[in-house]
């Protein structure tokens, strides 16, 4: 098994490579984001190679407050050996906004395949 750390504490926008062997890989995916609305569902996405593979989200109940939104494990065995490239972008309402002030972790466990 291998661990990456792809991007830790990173600011938005957010764009990071890792070079895969080939093998399965479980990404875990989690960061934050805030909305100038009150009672809003905010969220990030996640892509790999500019495909979706998974959506952070929260709720916030308050205006212009940052979140945490929930951490996420995807588990996909499609990617080939090379340099694969991570983006994160705001989803799920136009009002979610992602900033200086939030930050994101993208951790890759690669597992061996004999």
């Amino acid at each position: 098994m291998i661990v990456t750390t792809v991007t830790n504490c990173a600011p938005h926008p957010i764009k990071a490579t890792f070079t895969s062997n080939g093998g399965p890989l479980l990404i875990q995916f989690h960061g934050s984001a805030w909305s100038p609305q009150k009672s809003s569902g905010i969220g990030a996405n996640l892509l790999l190679d500019g495909a979706v593979i998974a959506t952070a989200q929260a709720f916030t109940n308050e205006a212009n407050s940052h979140k945490a939104l929930v951490l996420v494990n995807v588990f996909t065995c499609s990617v080939r050996a090379g340099t694969h490239t991570f983006t994160v972008e705001a989803a799920l309402s136009p009002d979610t906004k992602i900033d200086q002030n939030d930050f994101f972790t993208i951790t890759v466990i690669e597992y061996q395949v004999s």
